[in-house]
């Protein structure tokens, strides 16, 4: 702007106006030399907007080059908590309640276990500290993240969310950095699929019958970890053959109808005796009992593969993709959206299932 080394950009769905500078660090920051950041003006992307926001580059610009540039004349909100971290995570506890977990599907116990899963868990317990919160108590959370993993991520994003409640400023510019660029549609890391073969070799080995069914369940209908608990079966008869079908009453997309792949599964496996786990704790928490579970009936079998239970749905998918069944289909019985299941589960076709589908088509 006019040589005083100030930007303006337009940033955000509202199109908000911001200045742009190399700028002394934030008081609560932990660098020591300047760099690029971002002031904050609140003046809509209008044509007064504009005027006015030229008006403040050129301040900005002559503090800057006058070398009397002073960060508490350029935000108006405190650099400090006005609360407690105590009070500021029980009114935060309140407004998530209210605002971001659905009251009407859970029960109050439930709401407990997902606000400790979903919040605490992700760093906010450690913010619950009996003096006003800073950025900085923020940062060094965020410092102690793995770069670019789903955790950087989850954490950084809640870590966001209650700063920003907090009312703190420069929020976005100091934790960003640390969010990382994970991306569950496209990870880094290698999933491993098991083969059919692998997975009728293991499961017919477990030893407990109710854990065992859960397994077959999700190989056979493609199911969460979750979804089994509120799964049955219910056999159909049409074109003179009988056929079964499972029904998912509450899955995470809703409810929805599953058919069997392979169908020889559903005998081999003996699921229409239903026979499930008891478990002692609320349904959100079902899924990471799964996941534990199959790792101790492996175990006891003395024979642990290196793939997951929830590789077991991927295996469903690709056996979808494999026999021809259209993805519009397929995104129904897994309950996805036909983008998300192109996403997620095409890329996890091996180069010899690849082969395998194409001499398959004979052509």
């Amino acid at each position: 702007m006019d040589g005083y080394r100030v930007a303006i950009s337009i940033r955000g769905k509202h199109n908000f106006l911001y200045l742009v500078s190399t700028l002394p660090p934030k008081p609560e920051s932990t660098r020591s030399k300047p760099f690029q950041q971002r002031i904050s003006l609140g003046y809509p992307a209008s044509l007064p907007g504009i005027k006015r926001a030229e008006t403040q580059a050129r301040l900005l610009g002559a503090q800057l080059v006058e070398n009397n540039f002073d960060w508490g004349k350029w935000r108006g909100a405190p650099a400090k908590s006005a609360k407690t971290g105590e009070e500021s995570l029980a009114q935060y506890k309140t407004y998530v309640i209210e605002n971001r977990l659905n009251r009407d599907k859970y029960d109050d116990s439930e709401i407990e276990t997902l606000w400790r899963r979903r919040f605490l868990d992700r760093g906010l317990l450690k913010l619950a500290i009996p003096r006003a919160l800073s950025l900085n108590d923020f940062e060094a959370i965020a410092k102690e993240l793995k770069p670019g993993t789903a955790q950087a991520r989850y954490v950084t994003v809640e870590l966001r969310h209650f700063a920003k409640f907090c009312g703190l400023t420069g929020v976005d510019e100091c934790l960003m950095p640390y969010q990382g660029n994970y991306n569950p549609k496209r990870p880094k890391n290698k999933r491993i699929i098991p083969t059919d073969e692998d997975i009728e070799k293991l499961l017919t080995k477990i030893i407990n019958p109710s854990w065992r069914y859960v397994f077959c369940m999700m190989a056979t209908f493609g199911l969460r970890n979750h979804e089994v608990w509120n799964a049955s079966l219910e056999y159909r008869t049409k074109g003179g053959k009988t056929f079964p079908v499972c029904l998912v009453s509450d899955g995470k997309t809703g409810s929805r109808e599953v058919y069997p792949m392979p169908s020889r599964w559903v005998d081999l496996f003996d699921l229409p005796s239903k026979k499930l786990p008891t478990l002692s704790v609320s349904h959100v928490r079902h899924g990471e009992k799964t996941a534990r579970a199959f790792l101790r009936q492996c175990d006891r079998i003395d024979h642990t593969p290196d793939w997951r239970p929830y590789s077991l749905r991927h295996a469903y998918a690709i056996r979808c993709i494999r026999n021809g069944v259209p993805d519009a289909i397929s995104c129904k019985w897994l309950g996805h959206s036909i983008v998300t299941f192109r996403e997620i589960y095409s890329k996890w076709i091996s180069r010899s299932e690849s082969e395998d589908i194409w001499l398959d088509l004979n052509m």
